[in-house]
């Protein structure tokens, strides 16, 4: 559940939801692992007090995770929708942009790419996305949009730089970003380059949908990325992480009359 930017207007929050009221859909989302699912807006009327359910469309089974996109003057509203292999932008009174997330060399074609991180930066007529794999890979997503028009014409989504995997993503006004992550160490990095000028591999919705309409091409195709080193974050700071601790013993194995703590972690 993420709350949707629609600047003065009723407040409007939007949720993944799973229907298991149909028998037959249970049981066939049952049969493939996965329940169907939709996303859905919900307004919070000010004046009436009541919330009312104002729009649902259904959305890939594999999705897990919602990214709220700045709106009023910073951009056009809607939300993200992170599923396997692929980001969503979705909005009411609006075409669905769907792009496939650029894959790394090596991986299996069977192997699903998750999103489990995001973090956004916003300035005044700018805006961005940063969103992370479960393998660590950091991707930039841009949106291009008509201001007047209220429509978002194009979506990209561009290899960034690799980190450990993180549980949190938090980006600073200040042109910096903090990785906390639960079992490697946490960093701070300084922006050198928000990724634009470079020809890392991206994909984007116009290339999708220019793609498909070759003939014979039935799905768009794959792009490929080699995994490296931060080239556009710099290392500024590092944090030593503990955690998990998976025991903790209070010994004086030293012999030296006081006990020492020991702990263990992976």
């Amino acid at each position: 559940m993420v709350g949707v930017d629609v600047a003065f207007e009723n407040p409007v929050f939007a949720c993944l939801e799973a229907d298991y009221e149909g028998e037959e859909e249970a049981k066939e989302g049952a049969a493939a692992g996965l329940a169907p699912k939709a996303l859905t807006f919900y307004e919070l009327d000010l004046g009436l007090n009541h919330v009312t359910r104002k729009w649902s469309e259904k959305t890939d089974p594999t999705a897990n995770l919602l990214i709220a996109i700045p709106g009023g003057e910073s951009g056009p509203g809607g939300v993200l929708v992170c599923a396997e292999n692929a980001i969503s932008y979705m909005n009411q009174d609006h075409k669905t942009l769907t792009v496939p997330l650029p894959r790394r060399f090596g991986l299996a074609d069977e192997q699903g790419i998750l999103i489990v991180q995001a973090a956004t930066h916003v300035q005044k007529g700018f805006f961005f996305v940063l969103v992370q794999s479960e393998y660590g890979d950091i991707y930039k997503i841009s949106l291009e949009y008509n201001a007047e028009e209220e429509e978002v014409t194009d979506m990209v989504v561009k290899y960034f730089d690799t980190v450990p995997p993180t549980t949190s993503l938090c980006m600073l006004k200040t042109g910096f970003l903090f990785c906390a992550s639960e079992s490697a160490n946490h960093y701070l990095f300084q922006f050198t380059s928000i990724g634009d000028d470079d020809d890392t591999p991206f994909t984007s919705y116009k290339m999708v949908e220019a793609q498909r309409q070759e003939e014979g091409a039935e799905e768009a195709m794959t792009v490929y990325f080699s995994p490296r080193r931060p080239t556009n974050l710099a290392l500024i700071d590092e944090l030593d992480n503990l955690a998990p601790i998976t025991d903790l013993k209070v010994m004086d194995l030293t012999k030296e009359h006081t006990p020492q703590i020991y702990a263990t972690s992976t």
